[in-house]
């Protein structure tokens, strides 16, 4: 963040009721960063505390554990400069250790532009965007949108990302901003549980955002399709949303076209691989309920996992078919 070849930068850091060492770290940089030092809150929290104390025209969020690569601001400046919302720059996915997967995040950038009427008529899923550090806001859209909610119920990025398309333009990219460090802790499906709670608080993260949406849509007066704005869209959650009702949860069952179109409908795959998840997520729909509950606790855990790691036993255990 330090090292960007964009002049004009102020660097925020915000420590979040730490208890180890990192407030004398922070000290060390001296006037180079603007350290904010606060009570446990929360990301949301942390971004609207530095927020406040911000000045720049535009604002970028850097997570904990990734990398800005030292082109990021002056790229995300010159796509703002003409009044968008929001730039939105390439993810190169790395390892622990920062060695480069051979992936990006995300697998192909949306053309720029307005998004406003796909996201009515088609709901959010309707553009596909990087993650967290990937993002830099204006600053006129930003005032007008927070504080943002500090439930943490989802991160910044999440509600960001939900409602920036109502306010303008949309700028993308073409160019990586910022290393994705994958690494056990990252959410994801290498840290997919297959068990109901999990499933469950999956599905309401989703929920929870299309409902942020939708109220920003009647406060500025849009009338969205409610039906598709409220539909899952994305294929996993369609997936999970199936293995509850096998479950006996409190859940719809997809239909079998809602859950066989949900990945041709993605631009995050190649073509063939929108093929193949499309032809497996019918055989699961259609099979007995214990083996598609199997079968769907392999796609949900392996799916775009690096160089093929397998699920371990914990991970691939399987609830009791109630259904």
């Amino acid at each position: 963040a330090i090292d960007q070849d964009y002049p004009h930068t102020e660097v925020i850091v915000v420590d979040d009721g730490s208890n180890d060492e990192s407030i004398s770290v922070i000290r060390k940089f001296g006037d180079r960063i603007k350290p904010l030092l606060k009570d446990r809150g929360g990301q949301c929290s942390c971004l609207n505390a530095a927020f406040a104390v911000s000045s720049g025209d535009a604002v970028m969020l850097l997570d904990a554990d990734d990398i800005l690569l030292p082109t990021a601001a002056s790229l995300h400046a010159r796509h703002l400069a003409d009044g968008a919302v929001k730039s939105c720059g390439y993810m190169d996915v790395v390892d622990a250790e920062g060695r480069s997967i051979g992936r990006r995040v995300p697998l192909q950038m949306p053309r720029s532009g307005h998004y406003l009427r796909d996201t009515l008529r088609h709901g959010l899923d309707s553009v596909q965007t990087s993650f967290t550090s990937g993002h830099a806001w204006s600053r006129d859209f930003l005032e007008r949108v927070l504080p943002l909610p500090e439930d943490d119920t989802i991160g910044p990025d999440g509600y960001l990302t939900a409602i920036d398309r109502l306010f303008g333009r949309l700028e993308f990219v073409h160019a990586p901003v910022a290393q994705y460090r994958r690494h056990g802790r990252n959410k994801g499906p290498s840290r997919f549980r297959f068990e109901a709670s999990y499933m469950k608080d999956r599905l309401e993260r989703k929920r929870h955002r299309i409902r942020y949406a939708e109220e920003w849509m009647s406060r500025l007066g849009f009338e969205p399709d409610t039906r598709r704005l409220r539909a899952l869209g994305d294929w996993r959650l369609l997936l999970m949303q199936h293995c509850l009702w096998l479950m006996g949860e409190d859940e719809e069952r997809p239909s079998i076209r809602e859950i066989a179109l949900a990945p041709l409908r993605t631009g995050r795959y190649r073509p063939w691989s929108r093929i193949r998840i499309s032809a497996s997520l019918l055989l699961v729909r259609l099979l007995p309920a214990r083996a598609s509950l199997h079968v769907a606790g392999i796609l949900l855990g392996r799916t775009q996992l690096s160089r093929g790691r397998r699920l371990t036993d914990d991970e691939r255990s399987i609830i009791p078919v109630t259904r």
